[in-house]
């Protein structure tokens, strides 16, 4: 019986001397760690930047302020030929709603289930109807946002105008 302790005792050492030799540091050699040391040291070091050029051009100058030799790349040359005058401008939509109007020519209205309704030979328009008009060569929708006592109104984009009724064969109860 005393021969089981001390084999047991026996593994036991042997077990335990195997696992110490089995257990390393995860650490490197001090050596080897200062080279990592010393690079990281290096790439952490604040780069200088080079000096700027001793003249710098302001970028919010205007042409005016700046000297001769900044002028703005834009300007044009003096013995170049004047730039050609621009285009004149587009009329205005109440301009145009002005030329168009005198050419709508309604015949009369007429009242169909309580609504009223412009009348254009046999075409019946009602309020918020477009009317579509080519004028110099361009289409424009005129709509109808009104017909009263002997007027209607038209629009164009933001612009209105009122226009009367003219009587005509086709309406002999208006005057």
């Amino acid at each position: 019986m005393k021969r089981a302790p001390s084999l047991l005792l026996l593994l036991l050492a042997l077990l335990a001397g195997g696992v110490a030799r089995a257990a390393t540091s995860d650490l490197e050699p001090i050596k080897q760690r200062d080279a990592f040391v010393s690079l990281a040291q290096q790439l952490l070091q604040p780069k200088v930047a080079p000096p700027l050029g001793a003249v710098l051009r302001d970028p919010f100058a205007l042409p005016a302020t700046m000297a001769p030799d900044q002028a703005a790349p834009d300007q044009p040359d003096p013995a170049a030929p004047p730039p050609a005058p621009p285009p004149p401008p587009e009329p205005l939509d109440r301009q145009y709603l002005e030329a168009i109007a005198p050419l709508i020519t309604p015949s009369g209205t007429a009242v169909f289930g309580g609504q009223t309704l412009l009348l254009f030979g046999s075409k019946r328009l009602k309020v918020g109807d477009t009317l579509p008009i080519i004028y110099k060569d361009k289409p424009y929708e005129l709509t109808i946002t009104a017909i009263q006592d002997g007027t209607f109104t038209l629009r164009l984009r933001a612009e209105e105008i009122t226009r009367t009724i003219k009587a005509g064969p086709s309406n002999p109860s208006k005057p």
